[in-house]
């Protein structure tokens, strides 16, 4: 019921009362502190009423409380209280009035709220005992929410509220009215006989209006006390965000958040999840950065609502750049192609210029310098210079320096050329054959013979300066198509090998056999001096002898000379040189340029291996003959096997 119903209240048949003007005040202080109160309660018999506001009594800095009673008292003392009767009929109001000293004989402090409210409190009920003296009818003091009423500290979107409870035995409960609006209340809550109570649906940054009042069992409420508003802190707001940067390893970074509340604030900055200890202002600032600072960073602010967090700022933290791989001084001959290179270490993205001495290169921007087909004014000094947003860096200089590209490849090479089947030889008469003694200059120029089909013929030509080169041999002479050959040489001189192709370039007979050649060394893997070397046939050809052959090898200075026989009682014999590995390749022409021994012997320790393939074509005549021909494998051994 509002309270402008007022409906009377019986309590001890009596005495009728009502609250009004009730006042008390608000804290939102985690420690207590002494409140400011002036209650005035009406007290009426009869039909007559008094409203009596004493005089405020200090203690310290505060109040004490002052009440209107049944009766009078008169202060005779500081520390005593006496009983005065007013003149005339009825009931007549009377006050009580705290003095400082009374307070302080208690043992008052003065810093702490809620140990004077309890010694005021018991001051005033020892007083109040004495003050009962009027026995006529039933007149019985009573009371009403006397003490305080407070809003207690509260967080987060809550309101706590607080008063002394009624010391009317009829009493039962009170009722908590509040709105947004004085006077216009738009929630209330019955707490029964609680005398706090907490308020949690509030919102951050409103203005809330609070005001109690009593009822008893049957539900006859009292007048509002006095009204108290509280306006509810809204949440931080943020007004200025913290922003990314991008900061050079070793410098100082600096962030800072702009917030607005009504009540203090505090900080916490992160750097993603992880709090940074020490960092609880609104300015942050990181000196001497590195990489283990980069990061997102955030401020959580709060304060006694709750608490807002910042957007990210992204710090970025830049290397600069650092030369890992220099660039490497090299020699190169004319039309070959060089590279230069260079690596660093740093934050990216890089940018690169290279430079001929002082001269800038155009278009080269990138971590390598190709230069093709150089000549002599490609001579001289190279060097990048790499960039990032944190800096720059000079490489160290390399030196090109420009010489024939031949002369590492230049000498003799001698190898074989047959057609292959699954990998395996497949050596034929018409297809197989030797490329001897080829003379590679320092120029590039090169002469060979090339032996097929019991003939030779010469070769010659220039390599470009790539290695390559591609010639016409003519057998016209011979009345055989012409061959072509491509030669491939290894200008980094690392394999020591020309490798190549011989076709024949007749249409209704087509057939191509790889060409491989190695460079003529002395190696010492093969000593000099003299060694056997057996020919094993494969007892499993037809119509071949079951014999073997044998051939003397003398070794001398990188040279080999074979004389020897198969076994058939044919003569064989060559000088070749040997390749870096200990190879040779041995090539020998039979019965008139019918038949042939072909394949590579390899000579490494002075223990011949290796295979070769033996063919003897049908109609050959000799003291061992072999009417049928045949095409036989030998397997070259040094000793017979057991």
């Amino acid at each position: 019921m509002p309270a402008s119903a007022c409906p009377s209240i019986e309590l001890n048949l009596a005495l009728t009362f009502q609250i009004s003007n009730f006042k008390f005040e608000m804290s939102r202080h985690s420690s207590p502190r002494l409140l400011r109160v002036n209650p005035k309660i009406s007290c009426h018999s009869g039909g007559r009423r008094s409203v009596r506001n004493l005089p405020r009594a200090r203690v310290v800095h505060e109040q004490c409380v002052k009440l209107i009673i049944g009766r009078r008292l008169n202060l005779q003392s500081p520390n005593t209280f006496a009983l005065a009767r007013r003149g005339g009929t009825g009931t007549a109001c009377s006050g009580v009035y705290l003095k400082h000293s009374v307070c302080r004989q208690e043992g008052y402090v003065h810093d702490r709220a809620a140990a004077s409210r309890t010694i005021i409190k018991k001051q005033l009920l020892k007083m109040i005992s004495k003050a009962i003296v009027s026995r006529r009818g039933l007149a019985v003091l009573s009371l009403i929410l006397s003490g305080l009423f407070s809003i207690l500290p509260a967080w987060a979107q809550s309101v706590s509220l607080a008063w002394n409870p009624s010391l009317s035995p009829t009493v039962a409960g009170y009722d908590v009215y509040y709105g947004l609006a004085s006077g216009a209340y738009t929630s209330h809550i019955d707490v029964g006989s609680d005398t706090t109570v907490t308020l949690s649906k509030v919102n951050p940054g409103m203005t809330y209006y609070f005001a109690v009042l009593a009822y008893d069992s049957l539900h006859h409420e009292s007048p509002f006390s006095n009204e108290i508003s509280d306006s509810i802190p809204a949440l931080p707001l943020i007004t200025a965000v913290p922003l990314s940067q991008t900061v050079i390893a070793g410098a100082t970074a600096a962030f800072a958040v702009g917030a607005a509340s009504t009540v203090p604030m505090t900080f916490q900055w992160f750097n993603g999840p992880t709090a940074l200890p020490g960092a609880t202002n609104a300015a942050l600032t990181l000196l001497n950065v590195s990489n283990a600072n980069a990061g997102a960073y955030r401020v959580v602010i709060s304060n006694g609502t709750g608490s807002v967090i910042s957007s990210a700022a992204t710090l970025t933290v830049i290397d600069p750049p650092v030369i890992t791989c220099q660039p490497v001084a090299q020699s190169a001959g004319v039309g070959a192609n060089v590279l230069f290179q260079v690596a660093a270490s740093g934050t990216p993205p890089f940018s690169f210029q290279w430079f001929d001495g002082t001269a800038l290169i155009p278009a080269a921007t990138g971590a390598a310098l190709q230069l093709a087909n150089v000549s002599g004014v490609n001579a001289g000094n190279y060097y990048a210079v790499i960039q990032n947003a944190a800096g720059s860096v000079t490489s160290a200089s390399a030196a090109l320096a420009i010489t024939n590209a031949f002369v590492p490849v230049a000498g003799a090479y001698n190898g074989l050329f047959y057609q292959t089947n699954g990998g395996n030889p497949a050596v034929a008469v018409p297809t197989a054959g030797m490329l001897e003694n080829c003379i590679v200059g320092t120029n590039g120029y090169y002469s060979a013979r090339l032996y097929i089909g019991g003939f030779n013929y010469p070769l010659i030509g220039a390599l470009g300066m790539t290695g390559n080169d591609s010639e016409v041999v003519s057998r016209d002479a011979n009345g055989l198509s012409s061959l072509n050959v491509t030669l491939n040489l290894d200008m980094t001189g690392a394999s020591g090998m020309i490798t190549g192709l011989v076709s024949n370039m007749f249409a209704s007979n087509p057939w191509t056999a790889p060409l491989l050649a190695d460079l003529a060394v002395n190696p010492p893997c093969v000593p000099a001096g003299n060694f056997d070397m057996l020919l094993l046939p494969d007892l499993g050809a037809p119509n071949s002898p079951a014999g073997d052959g044998g051939v003397l090898i003398q070794s001398t200075n990188g040279a080999v000379t074979l004389a020897g026989f198969l076994a058939d009682e044919t003569v064989v014999s060559q000088n070749v040189p040997v390749s870096q590995v200990g190879s040779i390749p041995f090539y020998c022409s039979l019965y008139g340029g019918s038949g042939l021994i072909e394949g590579w012997i390899n000579l490494a320790g002075g223990v011949p291996t290796g295979a070769v393939t033996w063919i003897r074509p049908a109609g050959v005549t000799n003291s061992l003959p072999f009417p049928f021909g045949f095409t036989n494998v030998l397997n070259v051994s040094a000793f017979y096997p057991e």
